[in-house]
Formats: C-alpha cells, structure tokens, sequence
C-alpha cells in the first residue's frame, strides 16, 4: 500500500512541475506583452517633440511609424524562422533587453536620418517579441491554450493604453528625456519579472486526462508542416489573404478617425481627439471578445460574422450624424480589426501544427504589416481626390464583401504523408 501511495505521489509530482512551467512561461509572457504594448502605445504622444528636435514637420516626422512597420516586418519574419531554430524563451528574453536600448536611444536623436533606423530597430525588436509571445504561447498545451492567447492580447491593450496617458502626462510635465528614462526603468522591472517567470513545460506535455474532442481534431491538420510545405497549400496564401483583408477597414478608419468624427459626427476637434483615444480600445477588447466567439464557434466561422458585421456597418456610416453613433459604430469595426491578429495565429496553428507555426505565422504578419501602410494611404487618397469620406467606406465595405467568400471555402490541409 505504501508503494503504490509513493508511486502516486511520483506521478502528481511529475504532472505538477511542468504544469507550474507551463502557467510561469505564460505569466512571463503576458508581463512581455505589457512591455510590447507600452514601446508602441508611448510614439505617438513624443511625436511632437521629436518633430521639433529634429526640426521636421509632423507630416515629415511621421514617417516614424513607416521605419517602425518596416522594422516590424522584418522582425516578424526574422523571428519566425528565428524561434523555429531557437528553441525556448532566449531569444525573446534578448529582444525584451534590446528594446531597452533601442527605447532610450530615441528623444537622444537630434536627426531625422538618425532617428529613422532606431525606430525601424524598434520595430524589428517589437516583431520579434511579438511573433515570440504568439508562438510560444501556441507551444503550450492545447488546453486552455485559447484562454492564454486571449489573456495575452488583453495585457499587450493594458500595457498600450497605461502607457499613452502616462506618457503624454509625464512628458508635459517632466519632458522628454525623463519620461523615456522612466518608462525604461518601468520596462525593465516587467523584463526581469517576465524573465524569472519564464520556463519551458517538456516537450509534448499535456495535462492529464485531457484529450482533444472530434470537433477540435476536424479543424486541424493530420500533421505538422514546416514553412515551406505550408507555401505550397492554398490554405496558407487563404490565410495570408484573410488577415490582410481583415486588416482593411479598421486601419483605415483608426488613421481618419478625428478628422471623419468631426466631419461626419459634428464633433469638435478635442472630442474627436478624444473618441480616437476611445476606440483604439476597441482593439484590445476585439482580440479577446472574438478570440473567445471562435472558441465556441470556429475560426472561419468567426472571420465570416466579422466580415459580415463591417460591410454592414461600413454601408451604415455614410448616413449617421450622431457622433457618439458614429464613435459606436467605428469602435466595433477596430475590435475586427483587432481580432484578425488573436485569431490568425491559433487558425495558423490549427491548420499547421504549433510546431512550426513561428515562420508560418511570422510571414503571414510581413503581409499584414504591408497592408497597415497600403490601407490607410488609399483611403487618405479617395478621401483627398473626391472632398468626402463616402468613396471610401464604399471601397473597404467592397473589400468585405469580397473577403466574406474565403471563410465559406476554408478547411484544413488533409494531406498525411
């Protein structure tokens, strides 16, 4: 009796531990993502100091965030194949360490040129953490794994939106210079924390007793494929194309927003200002709140009511004069914006297997940051060459239209040798 209660005890201990590493690299994850989302969130508020320390205009200085999409291309695809060789939780522990730098070094520039590949440096580190934190999290057991991916967008819009009040706050009343010193020692204390939470559960580990149900097998590949083989599947170019559609009408509208407010909602400019403060909410409320729908539906099916809720809304738009409407309605519009990303990579996953999905993923986000440049560009233009924003919103309300058709057609690869 004493053998068999001492062979019991082994057991629970051994599913113990690496369950414990397991919830700790998840833990250290989300504090890496709070970071992520305070290095993107705190541009936007020093944009006007840097214009003048530089001496640029705001039109000029805002190609900051061009170099930092850029540098966030690279860095996505970089870190696909990176974390596909690299195995574990080093190379995102160096790219959280080299954000540091990389933040500090920015209101020290005094030249646009200069200024201009520190922030495309910040974009490669900020690909890179962020492919990281969705692979890594993608490694961890399938249960409980899509409650992990939602948590993890939810702390990436925490870290986005403490970070900009903060940011504009200290920097009106400190400056600059102590503000970026503050945010890096804040970043730095998350790094540390992240870094001694973060441990790798064995290869392969499960919790006990769980087992996948038929309808989770039925979305998923027979096998795992490696980048290469997922080019050759239409699925993955379906994928691709999915993400960068879905991408369409929330950049657009999140680049236009306080203009479009006052225009079409009658705001003033503060309240405008105010409202696009307000709805870029909606992009972390989006990544969590449809993550969790495609759990209890499925992805695809999740793509398709998303598609379908913006070709409605984006026909509505033209027509509404009440600016807390038209705020409303544009808030639910960045959330499917938002959640193309929480759901493209478990559907990557699904289709794909975890193992590799860090470049096959990793390239799928090189498309996704072109179209966060393409989008916002044509919609300006249409806006400029006909005087009103209705071309527009009929262009991106097209674009659903069309991008509805893909999920009916979705399913996964089949092949098993």
């Amino acid at each position: 009796m004493a053998h068999k209660e001492e062979a019991a005890r082994s057991e629970t201990n051994a599913a113990v531990k690496p369950a414990k590493e397991a919830r700790g690299l998840a833990a250290g994850i989300f504090f890496a993502f709070v970071d992520l989302g305070m290095s993107f969130a705190v541009l936007g508020p020093a944009l006007p100091y840097l214009a003048r320390s530089t001496g640029s205009s705001l039109s000029l200085i805002s190609s900051l965030f061009i170099a930092q999409n850029v540098g966030y291309m690279l860095g996505s695809f970089l870190g696909g194949h990176l974390y596909d060789r690299i195995r574990g939780t080093r190379l995102m522990a160096a790219a959280l360490f080299l954000a540091i730098p990389a933040l500090i070094l920015v209101p020290l520039s005094r030249v646009l040129a200069v200024l201009l590949p520190i922030i495309g440096l910040l974009g490669i580190v900020q690909g890179l953490i962020d492919v990281g934190g969705n692979v890594l999290i993608l490694w961890t057991p399938v249960e409980g794994r899509s409650v992990r991916m939602n948590a993890l967008h939810l702390f990436f819009g925490a870290g986005a939106l403490l970070a900009a009040p903060v940011a504009t706050y200290l920097i009106q009343t400190v400056g600059v210079l102590p503000t970026f010193a503050y945010l890096g020692i804040g970043y730095l204390i998350l790094v540390v924390a992240a870094g001694s939470l973060m441990q790798n559960p064995p290869p392969g580990w499960k919790p006990q007793g769980w087992t996948p149900t038929a309808a989770q097998l039925s979305q998923r590949a027979a096998r795992e494929y490696e980048l290469g083989e997922a080019l050759w599947t239409w699925q993955w170019w379906a994928l691709w194309i999915l993400l960068c559609l879905n991408t369409a009408a929330g950049i657009s509208l999140l680049s236009q927003a306080s203009p479009m407010f006052q225009e079409l909602g009658g705001l003033s400019a503060v309240a405008a200002s105010g409202m696009v403060g307000v709805i870029s909410i909606g992009n972390a409320v989006g990544r969590v709140f449809w993550a969790w729908i495609s759990d209890i539906t499925t992805r695809k099916a999740t793509y398709f009511i998303m598609f379908l809720v913006q070709l409605v809304f984006l026909l509505v738009i033209p027509s509404i004069h009440s600016g807390l409407a038209l705020v409303a309605i544009t808030f639910v519009i960045v959330m499917c914006y938002g959640a193309g990303y929480s759901i493209t990579p478990a559907f990557a996953a699904d289709y794909f297997g975890a193992t590799h999905v860090g470049p096959i993923f990793g390239l799928m986000l090189m498309g996704w940051s072109g179209a966060v440049i393409v989008w916002p560009l044509l919609f300006a233009y249409l806006r400029g060459v006909t005087g009103a924003y209705e071309r527009g919103l009929y262009v991106l309300a097209g674009v659903a239209a069309v991008a509805l058709l893909l999920p009916l057609v979705m399913s996964p690869p089949r092949r098993t040798d």
